[in-house]
């Protein structure tokens, strides 16, 4: 493009200027056509994310969804989302050739009209000759292709719009410059005071809770199903903040701090614990990387996980399946359990980790927390009795 300005110019700067003067109007019209088609883009991309999660939740049910008979509605909603994506699409593509349009057909005409006339009145003063008026005007055919490409990018540019407003706003948010301390409440891992939660402003999970945990006690939280136990969890993992009152995790308030400075204070054990698609030792060094194997074995250890290591042939470098498939659940919950110790961190919380287990090794579970429960702080969540019978103390959440 350089080198067509650099040519209209040697021909006549004073041509090359009037007609570089419209070049602006390819990226204004871009730019306007963005704003007004800013809601469409949203929409679409929108649409390819919902199609794209229902795809991979079904994927990974589809077992259950055999099971239950329920493959065919599943595969029908699917249907009918890809619909939605669809019409979705064709809308912003749409709208893609009307820009098109605009840069092809509108600019290009403009450009050779624009050009043609101040050929005619340059060669009519004498400024140039006939051949350089037919040069202005080659110049400024050409001169339309890399400008027609902006228009063609239309499409990619506004999928991509909704997606980098997103990344801006998060990339914007404000981070604390200072950890906020719990003053008198320091000397505790954990610190509820008067903390409430609510996923709707008219329907709080909890309000007014307060617990004290002292560090390296056990404290177990029963209730009722839909009481906010697990909520309550999220919130001391860092995933939520209160809506009223102040949560403190190892001295650290949640609404002064980042997620990050909360999540390096815990480390949390779910229902159902996730293994990547790997080794035993790889899925233990997620926690910590430069663990070794000795100190891989150490963990094991207190979970009640190292004979059985090394029972098998190829020890720490054992494949455990995709998702853990290739161990049983009990095994999972303890490697997720040695996983958090390996973090390094005091605060252990464990969300219901034998409710997927059997009665024996829901022991084995319990014997391996007992083990480790003068090291470290633990909060669990736990239905069962024989968990509430080896905690220092328990919260029971109602509804």
């Amino acid at each position: 493009m350089l080198i067509l300005v650099s040519v209209a110019i040697a021909i006549d700067p004073i041509a090359a200027a009037v007609l570089l003067i419209s070049v602006p109007f390819i990226p204004l019209a871009v730019g306007g056509f963005q704003r007004a088609f800013r809601k469409v883009s949203a929409a679409s991309r929108q649409a390819r994310g919902k199609l794209a999660n229902q795809f991979l939740e079904a994927i990974q049910g589809l077992t259950t969804l055999v099971l239950l008979g329920a493959a065919g509605r599943v595969g029908d909603q699917l249907a009918d989302t890809g619909e939605e994506n669809r019409k979705a699409t064709m809308a912003l593509l749409a709208r893609n050739q009307l820009i098109l349009l605009v840069t092809d057909a509108a600019f290009s005409l403009f450009m050779l009209t624009a050009a043609a006339l101040v050929a005619w009145w340059r060669l009519d003063v004498g400024a140039i000759n006939a051949a350089q008026a037919l040069g202005l005007v080659l110049v400024s055919a050409l001169l339309c292709a890399p400008m027609e490409q902006i228009g063609s990018f239309f499409y990619v540019g506004m999928a991509g719009m909704a997606a980098q407003r997103q990344i801006r706003a998060f990339l914007g948010r404000d981070t604390p410059s200072q950890v906020q301390v719990a003053g008198s409440g320091s000397d505790l891992a954990v610190e509820l005071r008067q903390a409430g939660f609510g996923y709707a402003p008219d329907r709080p999970v909890f309000s007014g809770l307060d617990l004290r945990v002292p560090p390296r006690s056990t404290t177990v939280i029963v209730g009722p199903s839909g009481s906010g136990k697990s909520t309550l969890m999220s919130m001391l993992a860092g995933d939520l903040l209160p809506d009223a009152g102040q949560c403190y995790v190892g001295g650290i308030a949640l609404t002064a701090a980042s997620r990050d400075q909360v999540r390096a204070a815990s480390a949390m054990v779910r229902q159902r614990s996730w293994l990547f698609y790997g080794t035993l030792a790889e899925n233990l060094r997620i926690a910590r990387p430069q663990a070794t194997d000795d100190e891989l074995h150490q963990a094991l250890t207190k979970v009640a996980l190292d004979d059985w290591v090394g029972s098998l042939p190829d020890g720490l470098d054992t494949q455990v399946g995709e998702h853990g498939l290739a161990v049983s659940g009990g095994q999972a919950q303890r490697i997720a359990l040695a996983r958090a110790m390996l973090s390094g961190r005091d605060l252990l919380l464990l969300d219901e980790p034998t409710s997927q287990v059997d009665q024996e090794s829901e022991r084995v579970i319990l014997d391996a927390i007992d083990e480790i429960a003068g090291r470290h702080t633990i909060v669990m969540v736990s239905h069962r009795l024989t968990a509430t019978e080896r905690a220092d103390q328990i919260l029971e959440l109602n509804r």
